[in-house]
């Protein structure tokens, strides 16, 4: 469904997620109540995008961290992803 709306998909591997109870339970989930988490959900993530651009349906994504033990990884990975025709196909930003 992405590929077809042009939409930019947007993932924060290595962050705990909704750590604060009391601000979760006040202002919903993903309002900003995260923390560094553990880096090896990076690899997981690694595969994602992989089999999205072996069925061509890899759309423009935007790798955030949090947690400096996961930045190289993240910086290297979208490279692998280019190809040629939407620039910035994938990309690190910080999270903050």
């Amino acid at each position: 469904m992405n590929p077809k709306r042009g939409w930019v998909q947007q993932f924060h591997p290595g962050t705990m997620r909704n750590i604060n109870t009391r601000m979760f339970r006040k202002k919903e989930a993903d309002t900003g109540f995260s923390s560094i988490g553990n880096p090896r959900g990076t690899y997981r993530i690694s595969k994602f995008p992989d089999l999205l651009h072996q069925e061509d349906k890899l759309i423009r994504t935007i790798l955030y961290n949090v947690n400096p033990a996961a930045t190289a990884m993240l910086i290297i990975m979208p490279g692998n992803f280019h190809d040629g025709r939407t620039p910035g196909k994938m990309q690190r930003e910080t999270g903050w």
